[in-house]
């Protein structure tokens, strides 16, 4: 397998690609740097018309007074009030990061400080230019990418490595930045602060570009965040925004040229209240259903939408904790309940633990812990174990926060995913029910229920209808909006009947399941036998 380096001006800028319509290449460019993969190279694209950042040869770096004229070997594309990293003389002041003005096609001045000898010595670059937005649109034989300046340039005519400065169009229907560009169905979407324009290939000649606007499909709509946009074979998704104050962020799905806003009230309170600072999206398609998941990495939360039911869900994921000794003697049994006195734990009631290094294997595992108080916990175990146990015993505890995939792709039937950090690619396997041994938590929680009054209610039974699997399934509630919660109380989903009894009264409640065995878990619903009181 071939192997190729890509440089960038600016490193950990975001990448996209697209391939051609035959096949023949694929396009890679970030804001600062464009290449064309082919079977056998991966070049960089360096005709000067293209948007980006190139280096040039300065064949001429003279002084007079405070400002440096440099002369490029070339006729550049850079413009006044470019940033220019001139590098190479050996004189260092004319060396460094300059705002520039252009005063011909191969001219530019610059201020320099001190008085360095003129002209200057070595072999010098200077490096700049336009930078682009987030996306590449292929349509009808030709790459699209939009300047920041708004400007959307083209390539040649199934030519992704020629370009003309001339051949652009630009977007004015309303004065807002550009944020990216992406392609829906056959139109080219230029996505803004504060509104949606669309274009469509008509053909136009040279010079000019071969788009026209679609006048008839203008969205005043804004993008709030480039790294939100996907496009998927159902249309392409985004975080959109309505006003100057940016509260109003909402998840909108173009269907062709036709908004449908699919989060809820809840989702947007999440969006509205992040600085989107880092985002990662992802488009995932396993199982059976097709997701988009949604990390705001400033709040630890991914947000993930199931495009086949329309509900929206949190995932996450478990990293585990530093391992904290148990003092021997400590680790005891009596019946079916294991008791650990570990000083401040730190677990709280419901929490994933793992339990290791004892002698005596049934105590070990990956348990969900009763918490007794702030030193002491249990958890259930086979009966009849020797008390207490032995062994060098430790309890780990772990953290659960926003889940890391930033990249999703398929192969030979394996659905894959890229880690953000550790570049390790995963595959989502549907029988596997731990996460490269970590436990996965799964949690599921009911809205309020009241019966349609707010009387007293004296629930006597609550049954979990699922698949009969020798598994723990906790659950508690909440009787005032989700503030403060009962003790998790555990369903044996291995009998007949599982069911609880005893649950107290309430006016208003919600439940909370909770799941972390490593075996499979499908529920259906949730029965609740109650008397209505006065």
């Amino acid at each position: 397998m071939a192997t190729y380096t890509i440089t960038s001006a600016i490193a950990g800028l975001r990448f996209s690609m697209k391939q051609t319509e035959k096949g023949d290449s694929v396009f890679v460019k970030n804001a600062v740097v464009a290449y064309e993969l082919t079977a056998s190279a991966f070049n960089e694209i360096t005709d000067i018309d293209y948007p980006s950042r190139h280096t040039y040869t300065v064949s001429s770096l003279t002084r007079s007074g405070a400002t440096a004229t440099a002369t490029t070997s070339i006729t550049n594309s850079l413009a006044t009030g470019d940033t220019v990293t001139i590098a190479g003389a050996d004189q260092t002041e004319y060396n460094g990061n300059f705002a520039i003005t252009v005063t011909g096609g191969t001219t530019f001045t610059y201020t320099v400080s001190g008085a360095p000898t003129t002209p200057a010595t070595g072999t010098i670059t200077a490096v700049g230019g336009k930078t682009t937005v987030p996306g590449c649109v292929y349509i009808d034989g030709r790459m699209f990418v939009q300047a920041i300046t708004g400007e959307i340039y083209q390539s040649g005519d199934e030519n992704v490595t020629t370009w003309v400065s001339t051949d652009f169009i630009t977007p004015e229907k309303e004065p807002s930045n550009a944020v990216a560009i992406a392609k829906s169905i056959n139109y080219l979407g230029a996505f803004k602060q504060w509104d949606i324009e669309f274009f469509y290939n008509a053909g136009n000649a040279s010079p000019g570009s071969v788009l026209s606007v679609v006048d008839s499909s203008y969205l005043k709509l804004g993008c709030a965040t480039a790294d939100s946009i996907l496009e998927f074979d159902g249309g392409v998704i985004f975080m959109s925004k309505r006003d100057n104050l940016q509260r109003s962020r909402e998840i909108h799905v173009l269907n062709g040229l036709t908004p449908k806003k699919i989060s809820d009230a809840n989702v947007e309170r999440i969006l509205n209240g992040d600085d989107l600072a880092t985002v990662y999206s992802c488009y995932l398609s396993t199982g059976g259903h097709q997701f988009y998941l949604l990390t705001l990495k400033t709040s630890t939360i991914t947000l993930m939408y199931d495009f086949n039911n329309g509900l929206w869900y949190q995932w996450s994921i478990l990293t585990a904790q530093t391992a904290q000794t148990i003092t021997a003697g400590n680790l005891t049994s009596s019946g079916t309940t294991a008791t650990c006195t570990l000083t401040a734990h730190g677990f709280a009631d419901g929490d994933p633990v793992s339990i290791a290094g004892a002698n005596q294997t049934a105590y070990n595992g990956i348990v969900n812990v009763t918490r007794s108080d702030a030193n002491t916990f249990t958890y259930p175990i086979a009966s009849g174990q020797t008390t207490p146990a032995t062994g060098t015993l430790t309890a780990t505890g772990y953290t659960e926060s926003y889940f890391p995939a930033v990249a999703y792709a398929t192969y030979q039937n394996l659905d894959l995913i890229l880690h953000e950090t550790n570049g390790i690619i995963y595959s989502l396997e549907p029988l596997t029910f731990q996460d490269d041994g970590i436990p996965i938590n799964v949690m599921l929680r009911t809205p309020n229920w009241d019966n349609g009054n707010n009387e007293r209610k004296i629930v006597t039974r609550l049954r979990l209808i699922g698949d009969r699997v020798d598994t723990d399934v906790m659950v508690r509630y909440y009787d005032d909006d989700y503030v403060t919660p009962s003790n998790y109380r555990r369903f044996d989903m291995s009998t007949q009947k599982t069911q609880l009894t005893r649950l107290a009264s309430t006016e208003r409640r919600a439940y909370e399941l909770k799941h972390t065995d490593n075996t499979a878990l499908r529920v259906e619903a949730l029965e609740q036998d109650f008397i209505q009181g006065k």
